[in-house]
C-alpha cells in the first residue's frame, strides 16, 4: 500500500462468497475495512499483490475480492456473516451455539488465515483445531496422560514403600509388645508364686463345706 494512501478517507474490502449467496441473502457483499482485511494472511497478499492497481487519487477506495469456492464449500451464509461479525469485534464469541455451525466457521477463519491474535480466532481452534494440527495434539495428549500416569505410579508406589515401612513399624512394635508381655507374664508368675503357694495351704487347711 502507497503512503499516499495514508490520507485516504476510507479504504473498503468487499468480499463475495457467490455459492452461499442467494438473491435474498444480505449482505450479497461482506464488507470490512483495509486493516482488517489484513488480519487474514490470505487477504494481505493479494491485496498487497495488487495494491498497484489502486488510484491514488481515489480517496475512498474499494476493492473486491471473490473467495475461491474451495475454501467455503458447504458453509453456510449465516455463518460467514458471524464470522464476519466476530472478526469486526461487533459480537463476541462466548462458546458455540444451536444457530450457528461454529464448526464451519472456524473452518472458514482458518482456510482465509485469519490472524490468532484475536480472541475469537483463538478461542475456536481450540474447539475446532484444524485438521493437520490434530495429530500433533493428539500426541500432547498422549504425552501429557503418559507423564500423569507416570506420576500416579510414581505416588502409588511412594504410598507401598510408606505402607510397607509403616507395616514393618508396627510388627516390629507388635514383636516388642509381646516380648514385653511374656516378660511381664513370667515376672508375675515369679512374684505371685508364693501367693498362689499360700492360697493352696490355705485351701488345704480349709475344710471342705
Amino acid at each position: 500500500m502507497h503512503n499516499e494512501m495514508t490520507t485516504n478517507h476510507t479504504y473498503t474490502i468487499g468480499l463475495r462468497f457467490p455459492f452461499s449467496t442467494s438473491e435474498n441473502d444480505y449482505p450479497q457483499v461482506f464488507k470490512i475495512s483495509y486493516n482488517t482485511a489484513c488480519q487474514s494472511d490470505f487477504l494481505r497478499t493479494l491485496i498487497e499483490n495488487e495494491d498497484d492497481d489502486v488510484d491514488e487519487n481515489d480517496v475512498n477506495p474499494y476493492r473486491e475480492i471473490v473467495i475461491p469456492q474451495g475454501l467455503y464449500e458447504g458453509i453456510r451464509h449465516c455463518d460467514i456473516e458471524e464470522l464476519f461479525e466476530l472478526w469486526k469485534g461487533t459480537r463476541h464469541f462466548i462458546g458455540p451455539t444451536n444457530k450457528y455451525c461454529h464448526e464451519d466457521i472456524a473452518r472458514l477463519s482458518q482456510a482465509i488465515l485469519i490472524s490468532n491474535k484475536l480472541d475469537f480466532v483463538r478461542s475456536l481452534e481450540a474447539t475446532f483445531p484444524p485438521k493437520h494440527l490434530i495429530p500433533v495434539i493428539n500426541a500432547k495428549i498422549a504425552q501429557e496422560r503418559e507423564e500423569h500416569d507416570r506420576m500416579l505410579n510414581q505416588l502409588h508406589n511412594e504410598h507401598n514403600h510408606q505402607q510397607a515401612r509403616l507395616l514393618n513399624e508396627l510388627q516390629e512394635m507388635r514383636t516388642n509388645m509381646n516380648h514385653m508381655i511374656e516378660h511381664n507374664i513370667q515376672n508375675a508368675v515369679t512374684v505371685n508364686q508364693p501367693l498362689f503357694d499360700d492360697i493352696s495351704t490355705i485351701n488345704t487347711i480349709l475344710p471342705d463345706d
